[in-house]
């Protein structure tokens, strides 16, 4: 009978050899080795595979570095004397995202566009700096000296009709301020949001496609919900070569602020420094839902606040410009979406189609080596079998038959003797 069930066992583990089910997807590898250039690595900034990750992973390319470079002359507003013979130069450095494969970029409006004020009160401090490098004037007087000069002085260009000049740079992935060369990509403001409507601005930049976003809907915002907030930061002490990279946060939707303007806006329970204004809010498919910024009814300033994306596609519209994947993002989400379902091989074959097209996308090269490193370990894991369950299946049977055959034996009566 063991014979038999062997036997047994044995032709039915033939018949089903073939069947046997592929290893489960899921975290059963490694991830890539090599650091991504990018210095940016969703599965360090969320749990590995958990739609935190993935939305990071999606629109993280998209993102952008940026940095407003503004050019002036401080002069007394009465008597239009210069305050210096030099002109002062300063920056505003920010967040943004790329919306179309044309080269359009959103990005916080008083960060590439500021208000005179607001310039005319960053270009006096920068003159102050260097009035206390110079020894002629204490650091503890500075304040007290820009609050002086404020009401009375202009912030103009090389003529005194002419507003300061004024030059915008993105960069992609990891970032390093004060750079106006490769691989910072020039650009220039072409339409802006008020602070208080949506406090918003469209940037073109002069190297089509970059890796893009997804818009979403902003019904992903409500007190209570959650969303991935995500922007540009640096931990250098000194801003003006630091480098910069992307910080991420989970963070909660606590209220809804209608009192900081026409355009209703978002709080967040956290920021993530800042140099994150411009940056953006996501839902756990990776599509943009808000763009962060100032929070200007309280939290000391920090960006705080959510600007629907609502506002962001309005300001787009009045533009003319549609908010477009390009044919290389769409191939990323696919690749993306295999990695993420354990299809392994489908995935290195999109991620590196991605990664050679050139487009800046850093995270394609890094998803490719991680699905190839896990198809290796699948590779090279021992093959697990159904025999052992098989054979023991079959012999467990056949001990059953064997039992109920002694039953019916010893049940049938005995002839006489």
């Amino acid at each position: 009978l063991a014979v038999l069930a062997a036997g047994g066992g044995l032709a039915v583990w033939a018949a089903t050899r073939g069947a046997d089910a592929p290893p489960p997807a899921g975290p059963a590898g490694a991830f890539p080795t090599a650091t991504p250039a990018a210095g940016f690595r969703p599965w360090s900034q969320a749990a590995p595979y958990s739609a935190q990750e993935r939305a990071l992973a999606t629109a993280a390319p998209g993102l952008v570095f940026v940095e407003a470079v503004f050019n002036g002359y401080l002069r007394d507003g009465r008597t239009g004397a210069l305050l210096n013979p030099t002109p002062v130069t300063f920056q505003r450095r920010c967040s943004g995202f790329v919306v179309d494969p044309a080269g359009h970029v959103l990005t916080n409006g008083q960060c590439v566009a500021p208000d005179e004020p607001v310039a005319r009160e960053r270009a006096l401090y920068t003159l102050g700096r260097i009035l206390v490098a110079g020894k002629k004037l204490t650091s503890g007087a500075l304040d007290g000296w820009v609050r002086s000069r404020t009401a009375g002085t202009r912030f103009t260009g090389k003529e005194p009709d002419r507003p300061p000049s004024s030059q915008v740079f993105v960069q992609l992935n990891q970032a390093t301020g004060g750079l106006t060369g490769t691989p910072a990509i020039a650009g220039e403001v072409v339409r802006t949001r008020a602070a208080d409507a949506g406090d918003l601005a469209l940037v073109k930049v002069a190297r089509p496609d970059l890796p893009g976003v997804e818009l979403g809907d902003a019904a992903a915002l409500t007190p209570g919900g959650v969303v991935v907030v995500a922007g540009y930061h640096t931990v250098d002490a000194d801003f003006r070569d630091a480098t910069y990279t992307l910080r991420s946060k989970t963070v909660q939707v606590t209220a809804t602020d209608t009192g900081q303007g026409t355009v209703p806006l978002f709080r967040i329970g956290d920021d993530i420094g800042i140099y994150s204004h411009g940056g953006v809010a996501l839902d756990p498919a990776g599509r943009v839902v808000g763009v962060l910024t100032n929070d200007r009814s309280g939290a000391g300033g920090a960006n705080r606040a959510v600007v629907p994306v609502t506002a962001a596609r309005e300001l787009l519209a009045e533009a003319g410009v549609a908010p477009t994947l390009g044919d290389a993002d769409r191939l990323y989400r696919r690749g993306l979406d295999a990695y993420f379902t354990g299809r392994d091989a489908t995935a290195v074959s999109q991620l590196d189609a991605v990664a050679r097209g050139g487009n800046g996308n850093e995270l394609a090269e890094a998803y490719r080596r991680s699905a190839a490193d896990r198809q290796q370990l699948t590779a090279a894991a021992p093959e697990q079998s159904n025999l052992p369950t098989v054979l023991f299946s079959g012999l467990g049977g056949a001990l059953l038959a064997a039992l109920a055959i002694g039953v019916v034996l010893l049940a049938r009566p005995r002839p006489p003797r």
